[in-house]
């Protein structure tokens, strides 16, 4: 019996893909660890698919078996799958092995393939078939091409070794077209009035060229096989830098592909070990040492804090620091003391498993103005065919003395010249750029649509919450009364919210750790008899003095007088401190500014973009608010609940506007619906449920402006590659009258290609508009164990 065949993965693939992951991560100054140190055993996990089984008591048997081979770890064998998951330790015992001990014990069995070729394998796979077209269509055309110029024009050749040159030129040009076959299958394949865009025109050229070059080779033995040669190979070059332009311009998405986890330590009783992240269970605890990447999504078991750089997924400075308890992210990386993981998402569900899906998806759309130059190019195509037809009727009948090659080379010039390769390709590598380079920064966008979508918005409205705001409450300032000193006042009202849920509570206690010293934190009085008053505050008995905090209204019903202060704000945003029946501060509290708020808005208004702020807040409130950062009055929609903050941009949309919304895709799902473009902040785990054409990984609105530079960039470009590749086919005009050679056209074409994507790679954002720059105050998040 004839062994069966065994599915595995080839060891050369695998070994290129690990060596491709590990030139982008030595690209971006990732060090990796030696596994060597420190006793970290690697544990694989071989899944054999056994035939063979009569009873359970055959799988017990073989379980056991199996168990006894030195360097496994691990056999669990099923009877009713018929399968068996072994797990081995550093390599000391492979599949063969076990497929002799299984057969030896009177079964039959196969690997089962565990790894499927990626999107991003076949994309690679596609490039290096075209780089190696490429290089046997060129490396012959060039001979081809010099050997036949020399023979026109100069006497270098001695004639004794025509005969010999001109055979060479035949065979060179049979492989040149048995290796560039590809070009006359895809013209075949595209022939059609609206599919023929570049394929057409130039398979036909070559055609008409070889046809042409085969007949005078047999009427007087004379080769032109130079200008076949030199179509053929112009295409596979040109087809070639495409490629080699979208793997360029996808550079980003790959950066974040590397970054993809494949294994992670993990510690066990019996030590730590090295396996696959699909082999990882939900009891283990993932150990990450320092400058190591985070291989899952989870919440870190160690008291010690460590910062992390977030900067793979949120864009350039997301560096913060985690404590107990606090979410961590597969592909961020730990920069400082060792952290141990509890795992909760891994592989396609952790948050840069999102991230890629979204991005993924994003590249497979199109976005309307690559739709239109696909449309205005197979529309062209047709009457450039007509256009080389009318050339050589025109020379064929106009040309004193013209022959028939004289006729054709100038109708080839014009097929070539005026291909409309370059006015398809002049939104490609712009839009790619833009979507790819978007997500480097933290903003993704859902398709192509919306990055052509956010150039066109002439409002945008803003939820203040979260979005130019922290979207928590912050204690502004304490106004003090009388002689109470600010330790005292703090100390009796850490005192009191300490024993609160409140929101307002862990305002306080930030403001308290800024102004109070470690020892005063620590000598805070513990409260007694607290009793909470819905909607008005707090009442705490503390060292036998009665505390009260809360509204204006509260301690008017405990006549408690309140004198004339600064009224410039609304009473509703003041929180009172009341000790036996007298008045001792006053707290501001609001929902404090982010510090880019006020840039975002500036460079939103000199962009001819108009910001609105629309929130529930007080009028007053809010047009206070919104005159600090810059939003004029005017445009200002304040005391409106959720539920109308849709009904503003529907109303907006109504009177001939495009508008954006800015807004957190839990709480404001009704306006972000309403919305031309929706721009959704994203919480940990809401981002694969988030229909938002653009998502925004990083708090507050800077990666707004970043999508917007990015879209305006991209779409000066696409105009820019559109001026060219029209300029390049108005040279089909000299062609015409027989001033551009066949070979300069086809040079011309090349060049046309490689200098419309080139200027596409250009997209960049504007360097003054960074998402998440650090501050000089330190990093620009952080947290404190309270997700």
């Amino acid at each position: 019996m004839s062994d069966p065949i065994v599915l595995r993965l080839d060891p050369e693939r695998h070994k290129k893909r690990h060596m491709r992951r590990r030139a982008i991560l030595d690209e971006l100054g990732y060090v990796p660890r030696d596994d060597a140190d420190g006793g970290v055993h690697r544990l694989d996990r071989i899944q054999l698919h056994i035939t063979g089984f009569v009873s359970r008591a055959d799988a017990r048997s073989l379980e056991f078996r199996l168990s006894r081979l030195d360097g496994v770890e691990d056999v669990r064998v099923s009877y009713s799958s018929e399968r068996a998951v072994v797990s081995v330790l550093d390599n000391r015992v492979d599949a063969a092995l076990l497929r002799h001990v299984i057969r030896s014990a009177g079964f039959e069995s196969y690997v089962e393939a565990e790894e499927q070729v990626t999107p991003e394998e076949e994309r690679d796979a596609r490039h290096q078939m075209r780089v190696k077209t490429a290089f046997w269509t060129v490396i012959p055309a060039v001979i081809v091409v010099a050997s036949a110029l020399m023979i026109r024009h100069t006497d270098w050749i001695p004639a004794r070794w025509l005969n010999l040159v001109n055979d060479g030129q035949l065979y060179l040009v049979a492989l040149l077209l048995w290796q560039g076959r590809s070009l006359f299958v895809d013209a075949a394949r595209h022939v059609g009035w609206r599919t023929a865009a570049r394929e057409v025109p130039i398979g036909l050229a070559a055609s008409v060229a070889l046809c042409a070059s085969v007949w005078q080779f047999f009427a007087s033995a004379e080769p032109f096989f130079d200008w076949v040669a030199a179509i053929v190979a112009g295409y596979h070059a040109t087809a070639l830098v495409e490629s080699w332009l979208h793997r360029r311009a996808e550079r980003h998405f790959r950066r974040l592909i590397a970054l993809r986890p494949s294994e992670a330590t993990v510690r066990r009783v019996s030590g730590d070990y090295r396996i696959r992240i699909r082999d990882l269970m939900p009891t283990d605890v993932v150990v990450v040492n320092a400058g190591e990447a985070i291989p899952v999504d989870g919440v870190l078991l160690d008291s010690q804090p460590s910062m992390v750089d977030q900067s793979a997924l949120m864009g350039a400075g997301a560096i913060v620091e985690r404590w107990r308890d606090s979410g961590v992210f597969a592909g961020t990386t730990n920069l400082t003391t060792a952290l141990r993981v509890q795992p909760e998402r891994m592989g396609e569900d952790t948050v840069l498993g999102h991230v890629l899906g979204v991005v993924e998806s994003a590249r497979q759309t199109r976005a309307p103005v690559q739709r239109r130059g696909d449309r205005v190019a197979a529309f062209v195509a047709p009457w450039t065919l007509l256009l080389a037809v009318v050339t050589f009727v025109g020379w064929r009948t106009f040309g004193e003395g013209t022959d028939i090659w004289g006729a054709l080379a100038p109708a080839l010039s014009v097929l070539v010249m005026t291909c409309p390769w370059a006015l398809g390709w002049a939104s490609a590598v712009p839009v790619t750029v833009g979507m790819t380079h978007a997500a480097s920064q933290g903003v993704l966008l859902q398709d192509a649509e919306a990055l052509e979508s956010i150039r066109g918005l002439d409002v945008m409205l803003f939820e203040r919450s979260g979005t130019l705001t922290e979207g928590r409450p912050g204690v502004a300032r304490m106004d003090l009364v009388g002689d109470v000193s600010l330790v005292d006042a703090l100390s009796l009202l850490l005192a009191v919210e300490r024993r609160s849920r409140h929101v307002v509570a862990q305002a306080f206690e930030e403001y308290g750790s800024r102004h109070l010293s470690p020892d005063a934190v620590l000598d805070v009085p513990e409260a007694q008899s607290f009793r909470q008053i819905p909607g008005q505050g707090v009442i705490a008995q503390v060292r036998g003095q009665e505390v009260l905090v809360g509204m204006k209204s509260l301690l008017a019903q405990k006549e408690i007088a309140v004198p004339s202060m600064d009224e410039s704000l609304e009473e509703a945003r003041h929180l009172y401190l009341a000790v036996d029946g007298q008045l001792w501060a006053r707290a501001l509290v609001c929902d404090p500014f982010r510090p880019d708020a006020v840039e975002t808005v500036d460079r939103m208004n000199q962009s001819g973009v108009r910001t609105v702020l629309i929130t529930a807040s007080p009028t007053e409130e809010a047009v206070l608010a919104a005159e600090s950062v810059g939003i004029s009055p005017e445009n200002v929609r304040a005391g409106m609940d959720t539920d109308a903050h849709g009904q503003v941009a529907r109303a907006m949309r109504a009177a001939g506007f495009q508008v954006g919304v800015v807004g957190n895709v839990e709480s404001d799902q009704r306006s972000l619906q309403a919305a031309d473009v929706s721009f959704g902040l994203v919480t940990e785990g809401t981002l694969g449920a988030t229909p938002c054409a653009v998502s925004l990984l990083r708090p507050g609105a800077g990666g707004v402006m970043a999508a917007f530079s990015i879209a305006r960039q991209a779409f000066r470009v696409i105009r820019q590659n559109i001026i060219v590749s029209v300029l390049v086919m108005l040279a089909g005009v000299p062609a015409a009258f027989g001033q551009l050679p066949l070979h300069a056209a086809v040079l011309g074409m090349f060049l046309a290609v490689l200098l419309v994507g080139l200027n596409g790679l250009r997209v960049l954002p504007n360097p003054t508009v960074r998402v998440g720059e650090p501050t000089s105050s330190g990093p620009i998040m952080r947290t404190n164990g309270r997700e």
